[in-house]
């Protein structure tokens, strides 16, 4: 009888050719290698199976084919290869498995190679993902590939999503904290003359602002001053003083023979001179006289 591996051929026995076997004495044929085997050599007795990584999706053959790039085989026998699926690839043929997409890296296509880069503005910082994600107010990306967006440092801001950049504050306002979606306002005695402030200035001894968000500060009108920082108003020079600069942190008293009995004023009066608020006269004014309606 024929040996298993072979076949009795008008008798002769024969082995059996490469792509078929026969495990059975006194057989008269071989059998063809089903899907997902192979055999490479002649007389055999039996056909191997396709290791991991390969498959064989035809009868007979005398070798397996490698899975390619964006499938993969983690089963031997096979008759075909396994999809990658989103989220995954195989850059390599004959793969056993499939890797995730990387932080900063996604895929949404089954069976591919390799994975995208999140663009700018986006982000992913977790494996094995489809999508990114886009970056929320107050935080900004400005290169592909990011696994985290940053906050948007002091003096700047972002009110949209999904930004490369954040925005400066604009003159008048300012922003002390870090990834916010908007700049606050400059209150009254303080001023910003820049963008991008992480803070306002105070208005200096001398002068004021009664407004917000404003870039400058006023000096105080003559017959005025201010004498700390910070103020949103002017004080007026009380009776018996004067100044007639503008930008005064103080007020000068009336000189020796001077007066001045109102407030706010830029100069003194001689004492025998006719008095500029009452339109009389000194004499008259100690002689108990009404003033002068003007």
């Amino acid at each position: 009888l024929c040996a298993p591996g072979t076949f009795d051929n008008a008798g002769i026995c024969s082995a059996c050719p490469a792509g078929t076997f026969q495990g059975l004495e006194g057989q008269f044929s071989c059998q063809t290698c089903p899907v997902g085997t192979f055999n490479s050599t002649a007389g055999n007795s039996t056909c191997q199976d396709c290791p991991a990584g390969r498959f064989q999706g035809q009868t007979g053959q005398t070798s397996c084919n490698a899975c390619p790039a964006g499938r993969f085989q983690d089963q031997a026998g096979q008759s075909e290869c396994q999809t990658c699926s989103a989220g995954r690839f195989s850059s390599t043929t004959a793969a056993t498995s499939c890797n995730d997409c990387q932080p900063g890296t996604f895929q949404d296509i089954p069976g591919q190679s390799s994975c995208n880069t999140c663009q700018i503005g986006t982000f992913q910082d977790k494996a094995g993902q489809e999508s990114c994600q886009a970056c929320s107010v107050g935080q900004f990306s400005s290169s592909n590939g990011a696994a985290s967006c940053s906050d948007c440092p002091a003096g700047r801001f972002q009110d949209l999503e999904g930004q490369a950049s954040c925005n400066l504050c604009t003159p008048g306002r300012f922003q002390d904290q870090t990834g916010q979606s908007s700049c606050q306002t400059c209150g009254p005695g303080t001023f910003s003359s820049t963008a991008g402030a992480n803070n306002c200035s105070t208005c200096s001894e001398g002068q004021f602002q009664d407004l917000t968000g404003q870039t400058s500060c006023s000096d105080c009108q003559p017959g005025t001053f201010a004498n700390f920082t910070g103020s949103s108003s002017c004080t007026n020079c009380p009776a018996g003083s004067f100044q007639s600069s503008a930008g005064a942190t103080n007020c000068l008293t009336c000189a020796d023979g001077t007066t001045q009995p109102a407030t706010g004023q830029t100069q003194c009066i001689n004492g025998s001179a006719c008095d500029i608020l009452f339109g009389i006269s000194k004499s008259g004014f100690e002689s108990g006289l009404k003033p002068v309606t003007q």
